[in-house]
């Protein structure tokens, strides 16, 4: 299997059932207004992964762009940009402002909720390299002004 399917088929595997992923256009759901579709497009630069994301949840088509970086494993990736998307989609429902880092508490509790759909299709190797980076973004990123979490409010 190469690696486009295979990062397409562990996505498929964890994302929520009201969303789909595809890497054609023409494959995507616009008829219903619920799914939102996932464009994956894989760009394969010097052996290398990063991931970006864009577009607006709120219009049920959000283009995920995964680039190559040595320092993270595909999956890792794959996992931290569906987290993103994860966070815009809980935005535009709750229709309200998130005052935290892009890694604050919020992506974090998204990240942890994609690595335990993720389990037991990664190795552990991935597992502790998410673990750790979810563990960094603790202690170094923003706060949180969400009622119920026991942390101050800031904007950033």
């Amino acid at each position: 299997m190469n690696q486009e399917n295979y990062i397409l088929e562990l996505a498929e595997k964890i994302i929520p059932a009201s969303w789909k992923i595809c890497q054609n256009l023409e494959d995507m759901d616009f008829n219903n207004p619920l799914i939102l579709n996932i464009n994956l497009i894989i760009n394969k630069k010097d052996n290398k992964y990063l991931g970006y994301t864009s577009g607006a949840v709120e219009s049920g088509h959000c283009p995920l762009i995964i680039y190559q970086n040595k320092d993270f494993s595909i999956e890792a990736t794959l996992l931290h940009e569906l987290s993103h998307i994860a966070v815009k989609r809980w935005v535009a429902w709750k229709k309200q402002q998130l005052y935290e880092d892009m890694h604050g508490p919020t992506f974090q509790r998204a990240y942890k909720t994609m690595l335990s759909r993720a389990w037991k299709y990664i190795n552990e190797g991935v597992i502790n390299e998410i673990e750790i980076e979810i563990e960094y973004y603790k202690y170094t990123k923003g706060v949180s002004h969400l009622k119920g979490d026991n942390c101050s409010k800031t904007a950033s």
